[in-house]
């Protein structure tokens, strides 16, 4: 039987997934399920340390980019540095919390700064939006 505590934190989760609208990497949208991706959370920083699902720790991706920041991919690079980059588009500079980040990276060993986007996430961005937009007149009437 979960503790009241895994239920909380799993309640918590599922609410800020929730509130995400799209994938903070490449702009892909969560509600078109025909599109075939879903959005999950990725830790930033590892389930160690701190406290591992704090909002300011997660970042809501989709399953593609979230595999590829795990998997890797030589032809599509998505570093830790790109992931702080992305969250701090996200969740802009007043809610950006690099404090906390810093002492969560330095509990981990892990030494990274924000780094410029990938070409490959511009251009994934663009097809999204352009996508999205193709889609708006349908789903305004519910379709």
């Amino acid at each position: 039987m979960p503790s009241k505590k895994s239920d909380r934190i799993r309640r918590q989760l599922e609410a800020y997934a929730l509130m995400a609208e799209r994938c903070a990497i490449c702009w892909h949208p969560k509600f078109v399920k025909k599109w075939g991706k879903t959005i999950c959370l990725h830790h930033i920083v590892g389930r160690r340390g701190l406290d591992p699902h704090d909002h300011r720790n997660l970042l809501a991706c989709c399953e593609d980019c979230h595999r590829l920041h795990h998997d890797g991919d030589s032809r599509r690079e998505l570093t830790l540095g790109h992931i702080l980059t992305a969250k701090l588009e996200e969740d802009g500079e007043e809610m950006f919390d690099l404090a906390f980040l810093a002492k969560l990276l330095r509990r981990a060993g892990l030494k990274e700064d924000p780094a410029p986007l990938p070409d490959w996430v511009a251009e994934e961005r663009k097809a999204n939006a352009r996508l999205l937009a193709s889609r708006a007149p349908y789903m305004e009437r519910g379709e």
